[in-house]
């Protein structure tokens, strides 16, 4: 009889509880089946921590504003002027790093041309007056961010123009600021 006893109180709890006062007068009582504990954590006890050092978050973007590519160091501050070694390797570097954001954002404007075309016909498929309007103002979005993109790539290709133009001024060999790709198959082949 105790047996059958004890065998339906554990049943019983075991069940989940049926509301939230049953389940609050269970968790008291384990607590007060717990013995307590042995181990107080302290500061002291764990030990000096290592130091941190701050990683410094760039600013926010700021609406309407064209997105900021990867910070640029700044220049070390002297007192005195050191001048720029302009050889073969500063010149190459500079019309590489311009010609490689025009290929981005020539990618980027591919990209977007791609997402317009998709969010064009996705609105033409619905019939859903609220999702369509959610698809146009994604498109009109992604017509905007392109319309932008478009006159990053005139910029860039006017900075290459000026890069090349700025070589030729200065005195610069041709071969400094040749295109890779042109110098490896030659221009005879245009």
């Amino acid at each position: 009889m105790v047996a059958a006893l004890l065998l339906m109180v554990v049943a019983i709890w075991n069940a989940p509880p049926a509301t939230l006062g049953e389940a609050a007068i269970r968790e008291a009582v384990r607590r007060q089946t717990m013995a307590p504990s042995t181990v107080t954590m302290t500061n002291d006890s764990l030990g000096p921590m290592p130091p941190t050092t701050a990683i410094p978050l760039p600013d926010p973007p700021v609406a309407g504003a064209p997105p900021a590519g990867p910070p640029v160091p700044a220049p070390p501050k002297t007192d005195v002027k050191a001048e720029v070694v302009k050889d073969a390797a500063w010149w190459r570097a500079r019309i590489t790093a311009a010609r490689e954001a025009l290929a981005r954002d020539r990618l980027l404007l591919d990209a977007l041309q791609s997402r317009v075309s998709a969010l064009a016909s996705d609105i033409a498929g619905r019939d859903d007056p609220a999702q369509r309007a959610q698809l146009m103002t994604a498109r009109q979005q992604a017509l905007d961010e392109l319309e932008r993109l478009r006159k990053q790539i005139d910029t860039d290709v006017l900075a290459i123009a000026a890069i090349e133009d700025e070589a030729r001024k200065a005195g610069v060999p041709a071969g400094w600021i040749r295109d890779e790709e042109m110098g490896r198959w030659g221009d005879w082949e245009s």
